[in-house]
């Protein structure tokens, strides 16, 4: 998801981009809006957490920020803390200074985005949490499996190599017509000489004759 993010910034721009984590922003208000009127959600305990309809309100501060408030509210910041966790893990290395600087505007919105999530309720903020660990689990174990190999260490099996064909047998050359039709005209002008063989040379035998009288 991440790469094909980056590639729509690359081909679109930065704001093309952005469009799937906009495309999102109504799905977060819509989780808000449920559990800030959930009535079972009220008042529900959790760790220190004494209503999942409100910000968990860990403690108050002697001061208050601007924007923020007194309350300090621990669960928005873990879970932006592993949002951007899970985009470093995601994101593909920059290649030029483009996606270098569009990675650097993806971290501002992430902390634009931790502003917007500091009141947000206890549960939505769990359930961020949830989300962001089992997605960082998940990719662990893919990386898990792609270096070690196989699951219960059994070795991934061998690709036989591809078998080279047999050679073909060789045949035997054919007899040419034309040879054949000479030794028929030789044999009729000669009938008292033997009819050579087929792959046997006239002209080795005479010479084979010519050495015998040469002895004789």
């Amino acid at each position: 998801l991440a790469k094909a993010q980056m590639d729509l910034m690359k081909e679109s721009g930065f704001f093309s981009g952005c469009l799937p984590m906009l495309l999102q922003i109504p799905i977060f208000f819509a989780l808000y809006q449920a559990l800030y009127t959930s009535v079972d959600l009220r008042m529900a305990q959790f760790l220190w957490i004494d209503n999942l309809a409100a910000p968990d309100q860990m403690f108050r501060m002697p001061f208050a920020i601007p924007w923020l408030g007194q309350d300090f509210n621990l669960l928005p910041i873990i879970s932006v803390g592993l949002m951007i966790l899970q985009q470093k893990m995601f994101a593909p290395p920059a290649a030029n200074e483009e996606q270098a600087m569009q990675q650097k505007m993806m971290g501002y919105m992430m902390i634009v985005i931790g502003f917007m999530f500091y009141r947000m309720p206890a549960g939505l903020c769990i359930y961020f949490i949830a989300s962001s660990l089992w997605a960082v689990a998940e990719r662990k174990m893919l990386d898990w499996k792609g270096v070690h190999g196989t699951p219960g260490g059994a070795e991934p099996p061998k690709v036989n190599p591809e078998k080279k064909p047999a050679p073909a047998p060789e045949t035997p050359p054919k007899s040419s017509w034309l040879k054949d039709t000479l030794g028929a005209l030789d044999a009729a002008a000669n009938p008292g000489q033997k009819k050579p063989n087929r792959g046997t040379d006239p002209n080795r035998m005479q010479g084979g004759k010519n050495r015998g009288k040469s002895k004789r």
